[in-house]
């Protein structure tokens, strides 16, 4: 915990690693200090589990709730908001976001950002495929069914189909917009540097 960061443009500066309470990060786990160009702090929030083996790199900051199952691996600067779960044996891009209370299967390989309140994962091939909303995360945490059906609608219009991303948001907006998961659905999207899975 709080070693180095794995990063050329580090030169010995003073850096940190900040955990939260009641965390548990389990044995042969990694986890490196921040970098000056990424704000100076690796970041885990309260009650995440870090599996075995697990490796966070510099810049990384993990919301309250995360699971990170064993062998998955986080590049830098990456953000994985709250109660999200990352299968065993995935590997995610820097820079990288995954939305709160995604779900990303095992062996995924993650180069864009993953939608919130989705679940997918590799789908048997190499490219990662988003299969609707994370129904069972989302009803274990108390979440209605009327905003799961919301989730579904928002994610039968965004990745379904393949018109402009665009135009299937503000469909998206006008049909779903008063549901606070969707928008924030719709938010993310909007806001992307690298681009989300769709």
């Amino acid at each position: 915990m709080g070693a180095d960061p794995q990063d050329l443009k580090y030169k010995g500066e003073r850096t940190s690693l900040i955990i939260g309470e009641n965390v548990t990060i389990r044995e042969l786990a990694t986890v490196h200090r921040g970098t000056v160009g990424g704000g100076g702090a690796t970041v885990i929030g309260d009650g995440c589990l870090i599996m075995a083996t697990v490796h966070v790199a510099h810049d990384c900051r993990l919301g309250p709730g995360v699971v990170m199952s064993s062998y998955a691996v986080l590049a830098g600067h990456i953000t994985i908001g709250e109660g999200a779960i990352i299968g065993g044996l995935t590997a995610i891009h820097q820079f990288c976001r995954v939305g709160p209370h995604a779900f990303l299967g095992g062996f995924s390989g993650l180069s864009k950002d993953m939608p919130p309140f989705m679940a997918g994962g590799a789908g048997g091939g190499r490219h990662l495929v988003i299969s609707g909303p994370n129904s069972i995360g989302l009803r274990r945490r108390g979440v209605p069914q009327a905003t799961i059906d919301a989730l579904k609608g928002a994610y039968n219009i965004i990745c379904r189909n393949h018109r402009p991303l665009g135009e299937v948001l503000a469909e998206t907006e006008a049909k779903y917009g008063a549901v606070p998961e969707v928008r924030t659905v719709v938010d993310f999207y909007r806001s992307s540097e690298r681009g989300v899975y769709r």
